[in-house]
């Protein structure tokens, strides 16, 4: 069922990396809809989408604009891996929709959509491409790795910064060469404030990212219905942040009610730029 859902919001979304707007009277413009459908999910509304525009306070680059359309669903009794099919289906539809077929040029690697799509865990993807397991690394051993390889560091780096920094400079280019569309799943638990830990391995959770060349599409994960700890790793992000924004009671309400479930959010101007051969997205859009 296509849903609508509020702009304006009375907290914001809390996602690390990104960083609302606030307006006038204290309100929020979401980042996501995720908060609001999931209000929707505790009621009993069942599998939903909606396609809307988001705003995110980042410069403008070629793959970032302070607004953008995504379109989120959600899918009720699901996991994370069902949305790796269902992501799979919907880029090959739209390819096929607007007449460029499976053989796609991203940067200057050919990526076939037709054959099977690579899937790695986090682990696989840093040990392949970075030589190294963050999941065997402590805050430390990471720091250490990170300047033997070059790093200038402050010797103050979280382990989240140091996993970012090793990833954006080794592991993302990495895809960029790789010829077929690539998910990344299990990330590190302490990485996403809303997913599932993994009953495999309580050290990651449910959390999986398309790739296609060096270009983040989507982000799903099989969704946390504990409000207590939904509670738990809000304040904690917001501890990290620092500021006294107020958290989403109407939305921990709605987790307890929640039925399992798994949820993706896709950046709709990302992957049109993607599929009709662009590299940057300022080119497929009004920026304001």
């Amino acid at each position: 069922m296509e849903v609508e859902t509020p702009y304006l919001q009375a907290a914001p979304n809390l996602d690390p990396h990104v960083d609302p707007f606030r307006v006038e009277g204290g309100l929020f413009l979401h980042t996501s809809p995720e908060y609001q459908m999931k209000r929707l999910l505790g009621a009993g509304a069942g599998d939903i989408f909606q396609i809307c525009r988001v705003f995110r306070k980042d410069p403008a680059t070629p793959l970032h604009c302070r607004e953008f359309t995504m379109v989120e669903w959600y899918r009720v009794g699901e996991d994370y891996r069902a949305l790796m099919e269902e992501v799979r289906e919907l880029v090959l539809f739209l390819a096929r929709g607007l007449g460029v077929g499976t053989s796609l040029k991203v940067g200057r690697r050919g990526i076939d959509l037709a054959g099977d799509w690579y899937a790695f865990s986090i682990s696989q993807v840093f040990r392949r491409f970075a030589g190294v397991d963050p999941l065997d690394m402590d805050e430390d051993a990471f720091r250490r790795h990170l300047e033997g390889k070059g790093f200038r560091l402050n010797g103050g780096e979280s382990w989240e910064t140091c996993f970012h920094y090793l990833f954006v400079a080794q592991v993302e280019p990495a895809l960029g060469l790789l010829d077929r569309p690539v998910f990344l799943y299990h990330y590190p638990a302490g990485l996403s404030v809303m997913a599932r830990i993994s009953r495999e391995d309580p050290r990651v959770c449910e959390r999986v990212e398309l790739y296609i060349g060096e270009v983040e599409l989507m982000n799903g994960y099989s969704e946390l219905t504990d409000p207590r700890e939904q509670k738990r790793r809000m304040e904690e992000e917001l501890s990290r942040r620092g500021e006294a924004w107020p958290l989403d009671r109407d939305l921990l309400e709605a987790i307890g009610c929640m039925p399992p479930a798994a949820g993706a959010a896709l950046g709709l101007d990302r992957l049109i730029m993607v599929l009709m051969g662009g590299d940057d997205i300022r080119e497929f859009l009004l920026d304001s």
